[in-house]
């Protein structure tokens, strides 16, 4: 009779530790399910702060550039020219100079002019004295070649710049005379690496890191520079297609892959700027 009560004691006891057992372990789950839920959410509300920090630094300067354009209609004098290039350049820490390019006989009758003011360098470039920038057949004078033939504003994809020996991505703008005549086009080169520091800068106060892709999948930004033109789109790291197709397609996500910058499997929130195309992205490891 007492054996049977133990073993009926016993078989309660051991039924509610298990019912016990399965009440935590459903609260671990609905506890993990609601902290990544609420990781997702941070990281989210993080990487749209950071997005819209970037557009409105890429909108002003693009507004700038549009202004200054506007501000040389009447310049006909080369010292004139020059000393403004070099001022508005020095006006902006983001770029690494300025470029005031004319379509031949233009200006004081030259067949070519473009001073670029290098910053880094603290000094005149004349883009002619290294290649023909009108020449729309070189990949390296696309930065003027489409402004000239589109007569509108854009940024460059990134590129190799001779004059400036640097990898850079350009915003340019076309100049006209007092006539409305296209005369030219200004240009703010921005290096890739100069980028890379302000998104860094950006993304640091955010507790992860942070890097931007264009349209293509080439990065233009990250905190190492040696990362700086691979591409995203590719599958490796755990990327499979279905991580490729939102980073590519959809212009606000998150996806999750092993970080080839922190070996660590890693939350990445994207946002598209609206002032470029590109995407911005927030990177958290788990």
């Amino acid at each position: 009779m007492l054996n049977k009560k133990i073993k009926t004691l016993l078989a309660l006891v051991i039924g509610a530790a298990f019912v016990l057992s399965a009440l935590l372990t459903y609260d671990y789950y609905q506890y993990n399910l609601q902290r990544e839920a609420d990781s997702v959410e941070l990281g989210q509300h993080a990487g749209r702060k950071v997005a819209a920090q970037l557009d409105t630094l890429l909108v002003g300067l693009a507004a700038d550039a549009q202004s200054y354009a506007q501000s040389l209609v009447g310049v006909t004098e080369s010292e004139e020219l020059l000393a403004s290039i070099r001022q508005e350049s020095e006006r902006h820490a983001l770029v690494l100079g300025v470029t005031v390019a004319f379509e031949p006989g233009m200006f004081e009758g030259k067949s070519r002019f473009s001073p670029f003011y290098n910053k880094h360098q603290g000094k005149f470039q004349f883009v002619e004295s290294a290649y023909d920038y009108t020449d729309a057949s070189l990949e390296t004078a696309q930065w003027y070649t489409r402004v000239v033939a589109s007569g509108k504003s854009h940024w460059s994809d990134p590129y190799y710049a001779r004059a400036a020996d640097a990898m850079v991505v350009d915003y340019g703008v076309p100049l006209l005379n007092k006539t409305g005549e296209l005369i030219g086009m200004v240009d703010y080169t921005i290096t890739l690496q100069d980028f890379a520091l302000i998104v860094d800068e950006l993304s640091v106060g955010e507790a992860g890191y942070g890097f931007i892709f264009d349209q293509s999948g080439a990065i233009l930004s990250h905190p190492n520079p040696e990362f700086l033109m691979d591409n995203v789109f590719r599958l490796r790291d755990g990327k499979d297609d279905s991580i490729l197709a939102k980073l590519r397609d959809q212009s606000e996500g998150v996806v999750a892959y092993n970080s080839t910058y922190t070996y660590k499997y890693s939350w990445f929130f994207f946002r598209e700027l609206k002032s470029t195309g590109w995407k911005s992205v927030l990177v958290f490891a788990e």
